[in-house]
């Protein structure tokens, strides 16, 4: 009788002293994979300062950042990243609407370009680009 209390009270302390070891790990894990994607997003607005803020042709920018809703993976150039939305926005009052007016041949000054970067964890960070001069 007593092995078998023995046994039944050692399965359940494994039980409750083995999920923070095993939870640990994959939070880890979510915080490097949502360290990397901040690191990404750094690399993009870098670039896009250095290169493109005063450039009104923005073909190249778009190009560097991707195609929305496909894994990206460009280690030259930003990271590893899913690029979740890319388009042109405008505020009428307080709403953010879609601004179908701008287009990459012709961005106006103000323009503003709203771009979310996720990974596979379902992290996400979204930066808005403007021209300016």
């Amino acid at each position: 009788m007593i092995i078998t209390l023995v046994a039944v009270a050692g399965t359940m302390m494994f039980t409750i002293a083995n999920s923070p070891f095993t939870n640990a790990a994959d939070v880890n894990r979510k915080t490097s994979n949502a360290f990397k994607l901040e690191v990404v997003m750094e690399n993009i607005i870098a670039d896009y300062k250095k290169n493109y803020k005063n450039n009104s042709d923005w073909y190249q920018f778009d190009n560097d950042i991707g195609v929305e809703g496909i894994s990206v993976v460009q280690a030259n150039v930003y990271g590893s990243y899913i690029l979740k939305d890319k388009h042109f926005i405008k505020y009428v009052g307080s709403v953010e609407t879609i601004d179908t007016s701008q287009n990459l041949s012709s961005v106006t000054i103000g323009a503003a370009l709203k771009v979310t970067i996720a990974d596979d964890d379902g992290n996400s960070l979204t930066t808005i680009f403007s021209r300016y001069k």
